[in-house]
């Protein structure tokens, strides 16, 4: 190897290290904020316990204190999990959402608008005083989406899909990506059934 190359590849290496050192500062940086945030942040709500997880995005939920009262579907404000038709990662989604939250008791938190279109409650549900809308979105099971009016935690939620994404993880592994959005998928399906 002439010493053209050598200066070639080591100048390749060097590169190749300012840029890892550069992401990881970013990590670095990133986790104090969100360590900031997450001991900064305020939440209150309503206690409930989890009978069943629809989707990655949609559990069945009684209140705590009524065991009586009506099951009720809530989706999770600000993530968009995949349909269980995105095989692998609808099914992933759904199976994390139910080890993370399935028969505890669990704090929802309601936003601006308490319900949708399809009269199912929106919340972010709470554990332990983890948020897990973030959680789902931090792991890769999900995308960050903010549904205005209810954008109590959209910068957040933006900040752990930008993590996600820099780490590759779940729905972000670039060796396995989930190569189209929910909305997508669903206008996709409805175009070929069509």
């Amino acid at each position: 190897m002439s010493k053209q190359d050598r200066s070639i590849v080591s100048n390749r290496k060097t590169k190749r290290y300012r840029l890892w050192l550069i992401l990881l500062l970013l990590l670095v940086l990133l986790n104090l904020g969100l360590g900031w945030f997450r001991g900064n942040a305020e939440h209150s709500g309503e206690a409930w316990v989890v009978k069943r997880v629809v989707s990655g995005q949609t559990i069945e939920a009684q209140l705590a204190s009524d065991s009586t009262e009506i099951v009720q579907r809530v989706r999770l404000i600000g993530i968009s999990a995949p349909l269980r038709e995105q095989s692998p990662w609808g099914e992933r989604a759904q199976q994390r959402l139910e080890k993370l939250t399935n028969d505890r008791k669990v704090m929802l938190e309601f936003d601006t608008e308490r319900k949708d279109n399809s009269d199912r409650l929106l919340a972010y549900v709470w554990l332990d005083n983890r948020l897990i809308n973030a959680q789902m979105i931090e792991e890769g099971y999900v995308l960050a989406e903010s549904l205005p009016p209810n954008v109590k935690y959209e910068r957040k939620f933006e900040l752990d899909q930008r993590k996600a994404r820099l780490l590759e993880v779940g729905i972000w592994d670039t060796r396995n990506p989930m190569r189209l959005s929910p909305k997508e998928f669903r206008r996709q399906s409805n175009q070929n059934s069509n």
